[in-house]
This record gives structure tokens, C-alpha cells and sequence, in this order.
């Protein structure tokens, strides 16, 4: 896999893209809309076993978990391991971006994405 490669040869991988300030967790999230779901798994997994900053914010303010909820395609029910995960090692569902949002914001926002409340528990009404 190309992203164990690049991890053996040394990259960086808080390395962030000058345009947008994006680590890898949030690139990977913002351009690999369908993959399957394991795939997603383990590509997260490996990152953050490497010590990508899982709260990284890019120039919008957004932290991965952001784009995992947002731009990624695949259902909830599907990407439910990998926000689990996330959240596990210490993703800041709470975290504000630009626009005053936290995760658990947009995860309200989005209907389609109203199933990870669930993995919230009562967190998802608490204002922190």
C-alpha cells in the first residue's frame, strides 16, 4: 500500500499543504470520497500510528473529524469505525472551526450523518 511505503521512507506526516494547511488525515478525508471502508480504516489507522495530529487544524479552522463527517461519502454506518477510532484517541469532537462549528455541530447539520450521535452518547447535547 502506497501510504505504508511513504510512511517507510520517512514522510512526514504532519507535513501541511501550503494552499490550505492540510495535514494527510484531512487531505485523505477531503479527496478520497468511496473508498471502502477498511481501506479508510487502516489508512487512518496507520496515520495516526505515525502521530498525525488528529486536532490539526488546517486554514479554515477544521480538524480531520470534520471532513470524515462532511465529505466522505460513504454512509455512517460504514464509517462509524473510523469515527470511533478518532474519537477513541482523542479527536476534539468539540473543537470550533472558522465558522463557530464544532463536529458535533455538523453532525446535527448533516441528517444523513445523525446516526453518529449515537457513538456520542449525551455529549452531542452538551454545549462544551
Amino acid at each position: 500500500e502506497i501510504i505504508q511505503f511513504l510512511l517507510s521512507e520517512g514522510a512526514e506526516v504532519n507535513f501541511k499543504s501550503p494552499k490550505d494547511q492540510r495535514n494527510a488525515l484531512h487531505i485523505f478525508y477531503f479527496s478520497v470520497l468511496r473508498p471502502e471502508p477498511q481501506y479508510m480504516l487502516k489508512a487512518t489507522q496507520l496515520l495516526v500510528e505515525a502521530g498525525i495530529d488528529i486536532n490539526e487544524k488546517d486554514k479554515y479552522g477544521a480538524i480531520p473529524l470534520k471532513y470524515a463527517i462532511t465529505v466522505v461519502k460513504l454512509t455512517t454506518e460504514e464509517m462509524m469505525p473510523v469515527y470511533k477510532y478518532l474519537i477513541d484517541r482523542g479527536s476534539n469532537i468539540y473543537e470550533k472551526d472558522s465558522f463557530d462549528k464544532t463536529c458535533v455541530d455538523y453532525v446535527k447539520e448533516y441528517s444523513w450523518r445523525n446516526g453518529l450521535i449515537s457513538l456520542l452518547g449525551g455529549e452531542a447535547d452538551e454545549n462544551k
